[in-house]
């Protein structure tokens, strides 16, 4: 799934999907507040924006670590 298809709204289990993460992990990530979300009737949703910021930020937290070890 590339960003051009992700819709403005996405379930748990889409963006897990799109994370390649297990929907637990996911619904954890949420339940902690590292990934905005937001509750339609009885479904949590979760905007495109938000999941874009996370993964960035996942992806910056990665390299730190990877540079970290390089300067070891």
């Amino acid at each position: 799934m590339t960003t051009y298809e992700l819709r403005d709204n996405l379930s748990v289990p889409e963006a897990a999907a799109y994370l390649n993460m297990g929907e637990t992990k996911l619904k954890a990530v949420v339940k902690t507040g590292e990934l905005k979300s937001y509750k339609n009737g009885r479904l949590r949703r979760i905007k495109r924006e938000w999941l874009l910021e996370y993964e960035a930020r996942l992806i910056t937290s990665s390299n730190e670590r990877e540079r970290e070890q390089v300067a070891q």
